[in-house]
């Protein structure tokens, strides 16, 4: 459970990351443009533009793409674990 929630967690930070770069990409942002934009530590934009999320947060995400003047909505559905499959095994005589 511990593995596929941090893969959840990775999967999200990316698509955040993705459009953030969009963003600052679209209003032809350097990082240092968007520090002075959003309050938010230049270090930051450049971790997300090299992929490096490790130090980030998906809160930290968030609040970036907040800034740079986005919205952010997270959908979670969840469903039902279909159950593991019953293997059958004959013993033949």
């Amino acid at each position: 459970a511990e593995a596929e929630t941090a893969r959840l967690r990775d999967q999200l930070k990316a698509i955040l990351a993705a459009e953030i770069i969009k963003k600052l990409d679209k209003n032809g942002l350097t990082v240092r443009k968007a520090q002075t934009l959003t309050g938010i530590d230049a270090g930051d934009f450049s971790r997300v533009r090299n992929a490096d999320f490790r130090r980030i947060s998906v809160e930290r995400l968030m609040a970036m793409i907040n800034r740079l003047g986005s919205r952010v909505e997270v959908a979670v559905t969840l469903r039902r674990a279909r159950p593991a499959p019953v293997m059958n095994y004959e013993k033949r005589v």
